[in-house]
């Protein structure tokens, strides 16, 4: 989904530079859920059980700083 793909991006070019390898590794696992519960999460229905997750969703709702 393309709308996805920009969000993820997105966060990718915001926070890929300074995140820990563990917090990568989990944006890498995240990129691998189907793309209808990553839209869900994304637009604020529902939440996985992974809090390293439900990090990274936050920050890619959350609008792009300065």
């Amino acid at each position: 989904m393309r709308e996805l793909d920009q969000l993820f991006v997105g966060w990718l070019d915001r926070h890929g530079a300074t995140a820990d390898p563990f917090t990568l590794d989990a944006f890498e696992a995240l990129l691998a859920v189907e793309d209808s519960d990553l839209w869900a999460w994304c637009m604020g229905r529902g939440a996985p059980e992974r809090a390293d997750w439900q990090a990274i969703l936050g920050q890619i709702r959350s609008p792009a700083g300065p």
